[in-house]
């Protein structure tokens, strides 16, 4: 039948059973009502107008709410704690959400929360749906960054606000402090290690081999070189599981200045499951001074290449050509070999 559920509860041996039969919006003043012929049998089965006078132990069973009335007032911002008493800031005091209800079941009112923007309304039943709980969540939900829910004063609306102090309020509501400070899927940075003052050249090369491994979780590791006004050149800025064993890197020095080298271990919580850990070893530091590839250098790295081949066909001439290149300019050269083949040997 469309609106209810039923089914069959039966004892431990199958030697009793019971029907039970519900409605997501059972209640005294929003259920349903089952009537039979008025034949004996049909007890039954039927809803009592007396549950006592009945020859079946037929009952009724409270559900799902009452029906309400409330006239609510939802606002975001922060929430500060002294004492037990709870004082809230709003963020952006010229804008509020009204949301009003008449003669609503409890589930129809958890429809109209969930359906404000920057809630989530959840409908929490116990075991055999006889008591429940409204769960209002945000995403930002916090002592310091969460709503509030305001009533028109009438002691009904407090099964719905936010109290300023829970335990002098008519219902049980409370606080649950959800999102801020237990956030996971964080980034944690440290220890760091510095190292001291050196000179280095405007082009020079610092070269360090590093070994990275998370604990845990992944790992969240940082390098850099810092000159004398304070300013900053990223030599690394990587995360993951571990490295492949150790690595190198480099980073070019920008200007003739003091330098120091920083190494910045770090963390992160990937998973959300508030893992931490990791590990960072750092090993073989040298500095190079730039290496200048001029043009006589190229031209006689292309001198000494060599040709050769293994292949018995051979065409008789054959073009050979050979670049260099650099960030703008490229160097080619093309060669012709001639072969030829006399007397079972190939003359070049």
């Amino acid at each position: 039948v469309n609106g209810l559920t039923a089914q069959l509860i039966s004892n431990a041996d199958n030697s009793s059973h019971t029907v039970r039969i519900t409605s997501s919006s059972t209640g005294f003043e929003n259920g349903f009502r089952i009537s039979g012929s008025g034949a004996a049998t049909d007890e039954r089965w039927t809803t009592p107008s007396v549950p006592t006078g009945h020859a079946y132990s037929n009952d009724f069973t409270r559900l799902a709410s009452d029906m309400f009335s409330a006239n609510l007032t939802i606002d975001f911002g922060s929430w500060t704690e002294s004492g037990g008493t709870y004082t809230f800031s709003d963020s952006d005091p010229a804008t509020s959400t009204s949301l009003d209800f008449a003669n609503k079941t409890v589930s129809e009112v958890v429809d109209l929360l969930d359906g404000v923007n920057g809630l989530t309304a959840q409908l929490i039943s116990n075991a055999d749906n006889s008591s429940h709980t409204v769960r209002i969540t945000s995403s930002s939900t916090g002592f310091e960054n969460g709503f509030r829910i305001s009533g028109s004063g009438a002691p009904i609306d407090e099964r719905w606000t936010t109290p300023s102090v829970p335990t002098g309020h008519a219902y049980s509501n409370d606080f649950t402090q959800l999102a801020e400070d237990y956030h996971g899927s964080g980034i944690l940075h440290g220890p760091a290690m510095v190292s001291d003052e050196f000179e280095a050249d405007k082009g020079d090369f610092l070269k360090l081999g590093y070994n990275a491994e998370g604990a845990g979780d992944w790992y969240h590791v940082a390098s850099y070189i810092v000159d004398s006004a304070g300013e900053i050149t990223m030599a690394l800025n990587e995360w993951g599981q571990k490295t492949d064993g150790w690595q190198n890197l480099s980073v070019e020095v920008p200007k003739t200045d003091t330098y120091r080298f920083v190494f910045v271990n770090g963390t992160w919580d990937k998973s959300g499951f508030r893992y931490a850990g990791a590990s960072m070893l750092i090993d073989n530091i040298k500095a190079e001074d730039p290496y200048v590839t001029d043009d006589s250098a190229v031209q006689q790295l292309m001198r000494s290449t060599n040709y050769s081949s293994s292949s018995h066909e051979q065409e008789y001439v054959k073009d050979v050509l050979v670049s260099a290149s650099d960030s703008s300019n490229i160097l080619t050269d093309t060669s012709r070999i001639f072969n030829t083949e006399y007397d079972g040997k190939i003359m070049v």
